[in-house]
């Protein structure tokens, strides 16, 4: 099995985009939990002490656009979402 590289900067997350890595950073636990601003599962976090955790999987990347949200908007009414973006999520480590 390969080696995941270890991210601990959110800025270098598109240079590893379907990627195996492993994230270590301060954890949000929100709704959706995230560490470096990147959406990741409950089974993912490792605690490691205070706010910092680490999750490791298979980096994505999407990109919602305005124009997106509206045609989901048009078809299926009014549902919640974080608006247009960027978004980033690990995918579980056993598939790409």
């Amino acid at each position: 099995m390969q080696k995941p590289v270890i991210i601990e900067d959110r800025k270098i997350l598109d240079q590893f985009v379907g990627v195996l890595v492993t994230l270590r950073g301060p954890l949000i636990e929100s709704k959706i939990p995230t560490i470096l601003g990147v959406d990741v599962d409950g089974d993912q976090i490792q605690k490691l002490g205070g706010a910092t955790a680490t999750a490791t999987g298979i980096l994505r990347r999407e990109t919602v656009t305005q124009e997106q949200l509206d045609h989901d908007t048009a078809a299926n009414g009014q549902i919640p979402n974080r608006g247009a973006g960027v978004f980033y999520s690990l995918a579980p480590a056993s598939r790409k």
